[in-house]
């Protein structure tokens, strides 16, 4: 990050080409496909629908959040993916949020717990 300009570092924040981190060849820096998430690689065509956060917290079971990130993880490579948007790891305190159901539940504890599987 030390290498770009301030101008180089804006352009990575809109991205490219829809859902695309921009190349900067002058440092390395390649096309990067994304995806939105949580609850699957959603953007680029078809995909396995993976349940909310909330729902998978409410499961208590780290185990099958560690099962469930490693499936996000293969359909991302399939897919060409290299990285996701999500899960979102706040903690749900207002009810007027509208990406709550990606988030773990109220309990740090049990947030940390299923954000770390």
């Amino acid at each position: 990050m030390a290498r770009l300009t301030l101008e180089q570092k804006m352009s990575l924040i809109g991205g490219d080409d829809g859902m695309y981190i921009r190349a900067i060849p002058s440092i390395g820096l390649p096309h990067l496909r994304m995806s939105d998430g949580p609850v699957g690689v959603r953007t680029w065509g078809p995909s396995t629908a993976y349940t909310a956060g909330i729902a998978l917290a409410a499961s208590w079971d780290p185990e099958l959040a560690k099962r469930v990130g490693r499936g996000l993880g293969e359909d991302a490579r399939a897919c060409g993916v290299k990285f996701l948007l999500g899960p979102g790891v706040n903690i749900y305190r207002a009810p007027m949020n509208g990406r709550n159901f990606e988030y773990f539940g109220e309990d740090p504890y049990l947030a940390s717990r299923i954000t770390v599987g």
